[in-house]
């Protein structure tokens, strides 16, 4: 079987591609890929929670990174070097493809990526990965696990399979990869708050207000980064699982209350006081803010930390009661200040949610965009800068 790439005619100066999209938000992600110069979408397929797409454009090869970076629907979108039928369990033919595409290069540095989607197979994708990767050392090509400086990936649908090329950094299995990492996360939503702060470039700086913080993913996540954080929720965090020699001040209405209490025994790094104690705020990495009047208390605050310079609100709340915090929360932030919010999809007419959020900032926040990260299930991260 030869290449089915090498036998259609989509024109001399056409980039083949594979685009990956959550289903749920496909209709979107096609309508971004349309946008592409030349576009032509010659073949889709889905499985699952997966959408893939095939086509060509006239995009320059060089300019498909920062392209793919506009998309807010597109997960990732990759160089298609050639694709070829399956049969079962023989991968030769996706062996050869993967080698003459590793040849080509002056550097063998790679590592070699699978997705199923659609492919029926008793085998795991790691399991195929280990037997690409074995047929590659037998030809004296030898994956490179570590430090990649590419990596091939390799889509198998229900009948043909698809040898692409990505940088290392952008992984397209983001779950597995999370999976197999020795970060010991709370729980899923750090992850969207690493993805978050990738895709839209947010350096913090300052102090952190994480609104909605229970139970602690996201301040643990900006905490082990090195960030200080103000965490506002009623509920407790998962005290134990941050590090050593953090240090933790409990603020709250009730201090002396038997549940806060029990959950803070045991640690000596742990500060229980009420709201008007005489402490040095500074002296802490993590305020963790129990109270039912937020805007007083952070007004209290900011008079012995300054401002913050970042905004991170994930609720579960509606699209608006969001936007509506991060409304509230403006005065409390330095001009340029980063906000992420979780916008909740009540329904899949997302940008109406989108919009809707945006009116509520436009007064105060500027540059708003989104993204459907990988981590995020039935919701849409948005992030806007304090004017």
């Amino acid at each position: 079987m030869g290449d089915l790439l090498e036998q259609a005619d989509y024109g001399f100066d056409s980039l083949h591609y594979v685009a990956l999209a959550d289903t749920r938000f496909a209709n979107y992600a096609k309508k971004e890929l349309s946008k592409l110069p030349s576009n032509s979408i010659t073949f889709q397929t889905h499985h699952i929670e997966t959408w893939m797409f095939s086509g060509s454009s006239s995009i320059a090869e060089k300019d498909l990174s920062d392209v793919s970076r506009k998309f807010s629907f597109v997960d990732n979108i990759l160089k298609l070097h050639s694709q070829v039928e399956l049969n079962g369990d023989d991968y030769s033919s996706l062996e050869g493809a993967i080698a003459k595409v590793i040849k080509k290069e002056d550097s063998h540095s790679f590592s070699i990526e699978v997705k199923k989607i659609g492919f029926v197979s008793e085998k795991k994708a790691k399991d195929i990965e280990v037997i690409l990767g074995l047929h590659m050392e037998s030809l004296g090509i030898i994956p490179e696990l570590k430090n990649p400086k590419r990596t091939i990936l390799v889509a198998l649908t229900k009948n043909i399979g698809f040898v692409c090329e990505s940088s290392p950094s952008n992984h397209v299995d983001r779950f597995r990869q999370a999976n197999a990492s020795k970060y010991a996360a709370i729980n899923r939503a750090e992850y969207k708050i690493i993805e978050a702060m990738q895709f839209f470039g947010i350096n913090p700086t300052g102090y952190v207000l994480d609104i909605g913080a229970a139970p602690g993913g996201w301040t643990h996540c900006l905490s082990e980064l090195g960030s200080k954080i103000v965490a506002i929720d009623y509920g407790l965090l998962f005290y134990d699982k941050f590090s050593n020699g953090k240090k933790i001040l409990v603020l709250a209405e009730h201090p002396d209350e038997q549940t806060l209490v029990n959950a803070t025994k045991n640690f000596d790094n742990i500060t229980l006081a009420a709201f008007d104690s005489e402490l040095k705020y500074s002296d802490f990495d993590i305020i963790h803010v129990r109270a039912s009047n937020i805007p007083d208390v952070l007004q209290h605050i900011i008079k012995a930390i300054g401002k913050f310079g970042m905004l991170m609100i994930d609720i579960n709340g509606s699209s608006t009661e969001g936007a509506h915090l991060a409304d509230m929360s403006a005065n409390f932030m330095k001009s340029g200040a980063d906000l992420v919010l979780t916008v909740k999809l009540q329904n899949m007419a997302v940008m109406r949610h989108v919009s809707k959020a945006e009116e509520i900032l436009s007064g105060k926040y500027n540059s708003v965009s989104v993204k459907k990260l990988p981590h995020n299930r039935e919701e849409i991260t948005l992030h806007a800068a304090r004017d």
